[in-house]
């Protein structure tokens, strides 16, 4: 473009936005003077929750267009700019200029508003249209992602870029960012065990396609991509009609079907199966696969009836003789068709928080009828299961039990050991009504605890329409999903990926104080680091306020990376 700028179009979709939610400035303006007219900026800590309806507060009107950061190379880094405007503006619009460092990894989102808690307007959806207007009188929030090429060099770099509107004066912004000789392993290498539920119905259903349809698979594609560049390790199999019954507003289907033959043989159809696995592992998500459940919540089992063409249920549970003879020729079936697609070892037959005793039968089963299929689920209990579940997760408060000891053990089994959050604590989470820093701390935490890595419940099961209104029947508003429709991902979802992050630079760091090679400034440096660490705990993190470690584990991770020798 003229004037050497690069318009970041490209990077942001034109498709055709849904209408964002409003509500009417109410008069008379808070913060109006003749400095704040026109269209107004400053960069602001991603810690921070912006307000729609009214101008940020006068802490946050100082002007300040350039700020610093420390990057390693392969990490994404993200800011937050405000911009308002007491008198409005129209096509607001980010450019970068040609002439800045790596311009095409600048990623530039306004943030959009949906209904949060209590209905309140919450700015968390990271946006792909490329102009908006700013109503008089509004902010609007602009998250800016810089994804630091692997390849760059150490060394400090200037990126500058412009925030433009009809009609008003431009704001140059410059980030000056300093590399660090460290490197970050892509997102697919990572180690991080990042289990995050999907569900493909909800995708489906919102979008209005036709299951597994070729359009279907179309919009699934950006979305399941943003979650495999997110670290995301597992891929959610739904094997039975409702594994959780009705809880969610888009309940999971089967994707088996699982027919009872003329002669009362059965058969089983593992075309979706196959479809969804495939298209995983296309996506990125190549890792593992859960299958839910052989012991779903309602106990029940549904098949075809090839006779009549009627769907049925069988009840059967755990440990009984009809229990056995049903799924006796579905284990057999599935796995020699693991084996022939060679996906055996990376499947896992997933539970989610059943009884202990429950479980027990359902192991001895799983011994006997497919030996060799591993086992995951989410549980809250601990040691109890430690030997015979290759993929444990414990609730995060349970897991304040688990020694140091028992996650040594697990590990040198090759087992996975990680925590969950789900509709509880209330904090730390990743709730529309959570403080940003509680999704960085979650990661860090499990550097802390030297979990594995974590699980929640949801990563994409939306309500009706999640970027209007993110509030459940049942749950807190963002419990049962962390991105939003058309690929969008949230702040939420991008500081739970910062965490992962710095689990990543802490497990690189760990592993280079390992080394004799290590200097003893580096050591002197890591001892900070991990006394600093001690400080992410439940303990304190379930009473909120955790930006104040988060900032000092980021710092402490940085100045021990100075001292790492590559």
């Amino acid at each position: 473009m003229a004037g050497g700028v690069l318009a970041l179009a490209a990077s942001m979709s034109l498709a055709i936005e849904p209408q964002e939610p409003y509500e009417p400035v109410s008069p008379p303006l808070v913060g109006i003077t003749p400095n704040n007219l026109g269209l107004q900026g400053t960069f602001v800590s991603t810690d921070v929750k912006l307000a729609r309806q009214e101008l940020p507060p006068p802490a946050l009107q100082q002007p300040n267009l350039t700020t610093s950061s420390t990057a390693w190379r392969g990490e994404r880094v993200n800011l937050q700019v405000a911009l308002w405007s007491t008198n409005g503006c129209g096509h607001l619009r980010v450019e970068a200029h040609s002439r800045g460092a790596f311009p095409e990894n600048i990623q530039p989102h306004f943030i959009r508003y949906t209904r949060g808690e209590g209905g309140a307007l919450t700015p968390d959806i990271l946006d792909d249209a490329t102009l908006l207007d700013l109503p008089a009188g509004t902010t609007r929030p602009l998250w800016i992602s810089i994804d630091v090429p692997r390849d760059a060099a150490p060394g400090d770099y200037q990126l500058p870029f412009a925030v433009a509107a009809n009609g008003a004066k431009k704001l140059s912004f410059q980030v000056k960012l300093q590399v660090l000789a460290a490197t970050l392993p892509v997102p697919h290498d990572w180690t991080f065990h990042l289990d995050l539920w999907q569900n493909p119905f909800a995708v489906a259903r919102y979008h209005r396609v036709k299951l597994w349809s070729p359009e279907h698979f179309a919009v699934l594609e950006p979305h399941m991509k943003l979650l495999a560049n997110g670290g995301g390790k597992v891929l959610t199999a739904s094997i039975v009609h409702q594994p959780w019954g009705t809880q969610t507003y888009d309940p999971y289907q089967s994707m088996i079907e699982w027919i009872k033959q003329s002669d009362g043989t059965w058969r089983y159809d593992y075309t979706v199966f196959d479809q969804w696995v495939e298209f995983g592992s296309k996506c990125g998500m190549d890792h593992q696969i859960n299958c839910y459940s052989l012991i779903p919540w309602s106990n029940r089992f549904r098949y075809r009836d090839e006779v009549s063409g009627d769907y049925r249920d069988v009840d059967a549970n755990p440990g009984t003789q009809p229990y056995e003879e049903h799924l006796r020729p579905f284990l057999r079936d599935f796995c020699e068709h693991l084996k022939k697609k060679g996906w055996f070892e990376r499947t896992h037959i997933a539970m989610d928080e059943r009884p202990l005793p429950v479980m027990l039968k359902l192991l001895a089963f799983l011994k006997k009828e497919a030996p060799g299929l591993k086992v995951a689920s989410a549980a809250n209990y601990t040691t109890e299961l430690s030997d015979d579940i290759a993929d444990l997760s414990i609730a995060i408060r349970d897991g304040l039990h688990l020694s140091p000891e028992a996650l040594s053990k697990r590990s040198a089994s090759g087992h996975f050991t990680t925590f969950y959050v789900c509709c509880v604590p209330d904090k730390p989470n990743t709730f529309m009504r959570a403080a940003p820093a509680e999704a960085e701390w979650l990661g860090l935490h499990a550097a802390a605890r030297r979990f594995d890595g974590m699980l929640r419940w949801t990563y994409d099961s939306w309500v009706a329409d999640p970027l209007q209104d993110t509030n459940h029947v049942n749950f807190p508003p963002g419990d049962c999903f962390i991105v939003y429709p058309g690929g969008r991902s949230s702040v939420r979802f991008e500081r739970l990926r910062a965490g992962i992050e710095g689990y990543e630079k802490i497990r690189i760091l760990r592993a280079a104080a390992a080394r004799p090679t290590a200097s003893p400034a580096f050591a002197d440096a890591m001892q900070t680091l991990e006394v600093t660490l001690a400080n992410i705990n439940f303990e304190k993190g379930q009473h909120g306020k955790v930006e104040a470690e988060v900032q000092a584990v980021r710092e402490a991770i940085d100045a021990a990376a100075r001292e790492m020798v590559p």
